[in-house]
């Protein structure tokens, strides 16, 4: 049954990451996510956890560029998170001296951005 949850079809990531459905198609389309977070045959689907990924591609839009997400994105999946960790960072992977969510989302983000999204 858990293999049955670990991917949605597009329909279902876009009602999951709160975006439209051609916003789920053109992450699939213009490669936001890399190759092994989704799938085109036989029907296109998407990891649940990369829904997170796509919410937040499209709803920082307006406070970061293209190219700041992706990287951003690329960071987010070389760690390779479970959703277990994304759920509960704090739990899973401690920064040295960074305690509160606020600080940790400093710690990832580049300098310029941290200040004025946190």
């Amino acid at each position: 049954m858990d293999n049955l949850m670990d991917n949605l079809t597009t329909t279902e990531a876009a009602v999951a990451a709160g975006v439209s459905l051609p916003q789920v198609n053109r992450v699939i389309d213009d490669r936001i996510l890399p190759d092994d977070w989704y799938s085109t045959s036989p029907t296109r689907t998407v990891r649940t956890d990369a829904c997170l990924l796509i919410s937040f591609y499209f709803e920082t839009a307006d406070l970061l560029t293209a190219g700041t997400r992706l990287q951003i994105i690329r960071n987010a999946v070389a760690h390779d998170h479970t959703w277990e960790q994304w759920k509960d960072p704090g739990r899973y992977h401690r920064l040295p001296g960074i305690s509160s969510p606020k600080r940790r989302i400093k710690a990832y983000l580049p300098s310029a951005f941290a200040h004025s999204v946190c």
